[in-house]
């Protein structure tokens, strides 16, 4: 079982010495990416093909954390890239000491926290715990910079002083491979990969900000339930969410034969078997009840004449809700 691995087992299975891995090209990477990794990894000299990369770090560290009020604390963690980590901390309460870890190791999260290293206290696991636990291996992964190296990684930079790494995904490998042809069109890249719009293929990165257009009604009502919850969860507090939903009274609503109140899968066209759902405002506002909505908009397209082919010809938005969502910050939400 990985939650009972210690701290100390999971630095041994670490490769020995540096590992096998070595510095790829950074020619191909922008400048400000190639600027960070050569100062985090090798002081700003210059990193040449060919440097073999830790694939591991051991770090110690002490201070003060925030349990309702500051209490002292000594902490060991180790990162394992392949892997996973185990944060392993003692916390002196009252003079009173709780020992435990919060780990990831091998896909499972888990928390274990026990007063005077024998009475339970905090004991978590499963999905949200392990997402979570990704999340915070992503942003620590700062610890061991040599990861950033990888071909698994994509970097954009808008200017010389930013980076941000783009990602995409889809259900369709077609749209994956359009969406590549067009990136590479303009000089740009992404990190992409086929997957269900319910579960994020990188589960450990945290995002910013999330654009999903004309994509989310492709489901069930509860599937886009599930799909806008990923993406909170894969959030950054204050993270935004700019999306699409179809509305009740676009054109096109009751097309196919009906799978549940309001979803309908087409029998013909390009979309044959792809379900479509259609929402009004109080359930675009329950799918949401967890975001700040910052903007809701019902954009209604009154055609005054449609001809022939008129579905398969319209070049013209069609009635749809526009939505830009906002993560709550922990301490606004309701439950803080």
């Amino acid at each position: 079982m990985t939650t009972d691995l210690s701290l100390q087992e999971l630095w041994n299975s670490a490769p020995p010495g540096e590992g096998d891995d070595r510095v790829p090209d950074l020619s191909r990477l922008p400048e400000a990416a190639r600027r960070y990794l050569e100062h985090a990894i090798a002081s700003g000299t210059r990193l040449a093909p060919g440097t073999r990369l830790a694939r591991a770090v051991r770090l110690r560290m002490h201070g003060e954390i925030k349990l309702r009020r500051w209490y002292p604390f000594r902490a060991e963690q180790v990162i394992v890239w392949n892997r996973g980590f185990i944060w392993s901390a003692t916390v002196r309460m009252s003079g009173m000491p709780i020992r435990g870890s919060d780990r990831l190791v091998d896909g499972e999260g888990a928390m274990r926290w026990r007063l005077l290293g024998l009475i339970p206290i905090m004991t978590a696991s499963g999905p949200d715990i392990r997402r979570s636990a990704a999340g915070r291996v992503a942003a620590e992964a700062v610890w061991l910079p040599s990861v950033l190296c990888g071909d698994d990684v994509s970097w954009v930079a808008p200017d010389p002083s930013r980076l941000h790494a783009a990602f995409a995904s889809d259900a369709a490998a077609h749209a994956i491979a359009r969406t590549g042809d067009l990136l590479a069109a303009h000089g740009a890249s992404a990190k992409l990969a086929v997957a269900d719009m319910t579960v994020c293929p990188w589960p450990q990165v945290r995002f910013h900000g999330v654009l999903s257009w004309d994509s989310l009604h492709h489901n069930t009502v509860e599937g886009t339930r599930q799909a806008i919850s990923t993406v909170y969860d894969q959030l950054v507090e204050g993270g935004l969410f700019l999306a699409t939903l179809k509305s009740t009274k676009a054109d096109s609503f009751g097309r196919g034969h009906e799978l549940e109140p309001s979803t309908y899968v087409r029998d013909d066209g390009d979309e044959a078997g792809v379900p479509h759902h259609y929402s009004v405002e109080s359930e675009v506002r329950s799918l949401f009840a967890r975001w700040d909505l910052l903007v809701l908009v019902e954009q209604v397209m009154d055609y005054r004449e449609r001809g022939e082919q008129f579905l398969e010809i319209n070049v013209f938005p069609y009635t749809r809700w526009g939505i830009l969502a906002k993560k709550r910050y922990a301490k606004d939400s309701p439950s803080s």
